[in-house]
């Protein structure tokens, strides 16, 4: 009987969880995340190259290579091992990375996370019990290019990298 309770809770914290980024972006709020649409990369699967989706991808195996999604939501599962690059507009890590991720947005390394490499991102969040290990950069790149913009200082407008 109060196991049930305790599942409803589960799963509203969740939900809630996944709100709290959109509030903190200032977007809309709730969103039935029933309806949309997400690719999932099964936990017995294995793949190496490169691959791009135009939706949210959940990633729960074992992937070598470079991974882009245009899409809002990019994650690695518990069960999810990514060699290579990630870039997405929120990136969320539950399992491991090893290689550079680019978060648009926003970057979370959950509790199980464990990181080797370089975050580039506006926002990063980091739960207690998460591993990091390597750099963040929260401005120096672009995070959708991964090349470093300059400005000029009068102006604000981009100027040529001089060799020298």
């Amino acid at each position: 009987m109060f196991d049930k309770d305790r599942s409803k809770d589960r799963k509203e914290n969740q939900v809630q969880e996944e709100v709290s980024v959109d509030e903190a972006r200032g977007t809309s709020g709730r969103q039935d995340f029933a309806a949309r649409c997400v690719s999932y990369f099964g936990p017995g699967m294995q793949l190496s190259g490169d691959v791009t989706v135009a939706e949210g991808l959940v990633i729960e195996g074992a992937f070598d290579g470079n991974v882009t999604s245009t899409d809002e939501n990019l994650t690695v599962g518990k069960k999810g091992r990514v060699k290579g690059e990630l870039h997405g507009i929120v990136v969320s890590v539950r399992g491991r990375v090893e290689g550079k991720i680019y978060g648009d947005e926003v970057v979370r390394l959950y509790p199980t996370a464990v990181v080797d490499g370089t975050v580039y991102c506006k926002r990063l969040i980091i739960d207690d019990g998460a591993t990091f290990n390597g750099n963040i950069d929260m401005g120096a790149e672009d995070a959708d290019t991964g090349k470093a913009k300059l400005t000029s200082v009068d102006a604000g407008e981009p100027v040529s990298k001089v060799a020298g």
